[in-house]
């Protein structure tokens, strides 16, 4: 499970922005919003990411002194918690006082967002009182980065927005260096990551010299998860190799520890578990030396690594203490605790300890429901079909393959809606109601095919049925799915399948005239709607259209690859049709088309 630099709570699943605390790899990715939002949303005019990138390296400066021995381990912590007190029992009154136990303040949301909440708002009114333009505004980029982690989005962004333009005007470089740092995660959070990238390396390069090492250190890890969430993998790595060495210099062992376990959880994701090995065991030797516990996020991303090495009994043997009936005390969150049962299941599955598998899942679910860890709740039902397959109720498994897609889908679908509410409760403006309707417009589509999707198709559907009741008109369906499909992603890599999405889809959009309509359900499930449009000439279409697919040159893809579908048909025609019963009528003719030899189509009987 990737960390942030926060060890406060995860980034809840459906939005609101939490700008650097934790967040599951598992989540629905955020879409990529045009490169032109930035200037939309007032962002400053930024030279393009790779110039940075290039020259911008960190200079620990402060930091370069030997290595901090345990017993000093996190000295900043104690001025930290000094400086709240502080300001709360009234000891800072002049602005050269504000201005030291301010700059403490912009570590204390790391590690404890609660108690910096009312420090934050002595400071502000302090600041009023001696009338420095530079403290109110760091102030106030303060208690948009605590807002943020209460999950008050909307509120955070107005206040960000505000300041970072004052930043802009006056080129403070503290001042700017941390508008463009809260101006990254927000643009991360709203799903435009190459503003993101911008704005990151641009806090990085503007921290002036004499900036606290620990707050240089933020800035360089959000560079290192901007790479990392724009998929530039190895300039990830090299930017968190730095701030590992970083944490070890200032004595912050668990900045190290962090940057190790999302060194170790990009190895992961690109499927190179061996290289991951000795990054588990240096975090693990440096919390013994530390004396700091691992959070049970890290628990669980060394339990992924052993999962992918073959050694199930390892993993459930490192999350037990955890998922257990008497847990240690270790730092754990929900969304952390969800994580790890996730991993436990899919173990207790692959050592065909089904039974357990079950109680574990049916444990998440529970804890899913009970925090609304709606990202999660989803991923729990990809693995309930695995766990299906594996006791070999093959129905149950194909009907939770495709829950999981709908469920998928439903929650992309929230997250582009509340991304747009975001933006628009933050600007208020005519760019943002245009931004709205964009993010309205993505919420309708596929992110991967760009072909409508389950949301468009209930509604676009229900227009139809509604039209063949009042009219007598006539509708058919086809429902598609590729055959063998996960035997692409298997043998293959799901890269190559993910390219086969997007052909096949192409496929389909070229094979359909409007005013018929093509959309993609979840995973290899496609729909294609037919409106006037009987059985026979439905038939017609369906045949033609495998014909295209099968006689398609797929090796272009990769070689010898070839693909075909199985179809399934309904038609509705006048009154007594549901959405619900139309599709159900397709999904039982796409199940024999199925069962019947494949690469062919089943219409109404």
């Amino acid at each position: 499970m990737i960390t942030e630099l926060t060890l406060g709570s995860a980034t809840a699943a459906t939005l609101p922005w939490a700008p650097i605390g934790d967040h599951g790899r598992g989540e629905a990715a955020p879409p990529a919003v045009p490169r032109g939002l930035a200037v939309i949303m007032g962002g400053v005019g930024l030279a393009p990411a790779v110039h940075l990138s290039n020259r911008l390296r960190f200079n620990a400066s402060a930091a370069d002194a030997v290595e901090v021995p345990p017993e000093q381990v996190d000295s900043a912590r104690q001025a930290i918690l000094s400086a709240l007190g502080d300001l709360t029992e009234g000891r800072v009154r002049t602005a050269g006082e504000l201005q030291v136990a301010v700059n403490l303040l912009e570590l204390a949301p790391y590690r404890d967002v609660a108690a910096a909440v009312e420090p934050a708002r002595v400071a502000a009114e302090i600041a009023e009182v001696v009338g420095d333009e530079q403290l109110r505004a760091q102030i106030q980029l303060i208690q948009a980065d605590l807002l943020s982690r209460q999950s008050k989005a909307a509120e955070a962004g107005r206040l960000l927005f505000a300041t970072s333009a004052w930043a802009k005007n006056y080129g403070i470089p503290h001042v700017l260096s941390r508008s463009h740092y809260l101006m990254s995660m927000f643009y991360r959070k709203v799903g435009d990551l190459p503003s993101a990238l911008e704005h990151a390396l641009h806090a990085l390069e503007s921290t002036p010299l004499d900036a606290l090492p620990e707050l240089r250190a933020e800035h360089q890890l959000a560079v290192a998860l901007a790479f990392d969430e724009s998929g530039n993998a190895e300039e990830a790595a090299v930017r968190y190799a730095e701030v590992v060495e970083v944490g070890r210099r200032i004595g912050h062992p668990r900045l190290s520890i962090n940057a190790l376990n999302n060194m170790a959880y990009v190895c992961c994701e690109e499927n190179r578990p061996a290289d991951a090995l000795p990054l588990i065991a240096q975090m693990t030797m440096m919390a013994q030396e530390y004396q700091t516990p691992l959070h049970s996020r890290h628990h669980d991303t060394a339990a992924k690594v052993d999962l992918m090495l073959g050694a199930p009994e390892l993993a459930l043997a490192r999350l037990q203490n955890l998922i257990g009936p008497a847990p240690v005390d270790l730092p754990v969150d929900a969304s952390s605790l969800a994580q790890c049962l996730l991993t436990a299941a899919e173990a207790q599955r692959v050592m065909e300890d089904l039974p357990a598998a079950q109680k574990t899942l049916n444990r998440l679910g529970v804890l899913c429901d009970e925090q609304q860890l709606g990202a999660l709740k989803v991923q729990m039902r990809l693995e309930q079909a695995q766990l299906y397959a594996a006791g070999r109720r093959y129905r149950k498994a194909y009907e939770e393959h495709r829950a999981f897609h709908a469920a998928s889908d439903q929650l992309r679908s929230a997250e582009r809606e509340a991304r747009a509410r975001i933006l628009q409760v933050t600007m208020g403006a005519q760019e943002a109601r245009r931004d709205s309707a964009h993010f309205r417009e993505l919420s309708l589509r596929d992110p991967l095919t760009g072909l409508r999707n389950r949301r468009f198709i209930n509604d676009h559907l229900a227009d139809l049925l509604e039209r063949c009741a009042r009219l007598g008109d006539v509708v058919s369906v086809a429902m598609f799915d590729l055959d063998h499909f996960k035997l692409i992603n298997d043998t293959l890599s799901h890269e190559v399948g993910d390219t086969v999405l997007v052909a096949f889809s192409a496929l389909l959009t070229g094979a359909t005239v409007k005013p018929a309509v093509a959309a993609r359900l979840g995973g290899e499930e496609f729909l294609v709607i037919l409106p006037h449009t009987a059985e026979a000439q439905a038939g017609r279409w369906t045949r033609n259209t495998l014909s295209t697919i099968r006689t398609h040159d797929w090796s272009l893809i990769a070689d010898r690859l070839a693909v075909t579908a199985s179809v399934g048909l309904s038609t509705a025609r006048g009154t007594g049709w549901s959405r619900e019963r139309l599709l159900r009528v397709a999904d039982q003719n796409l199940y024999a088309a199925k069962h019947t030899g494949r690469d062919r189509f089943v219409g109404p009987s």
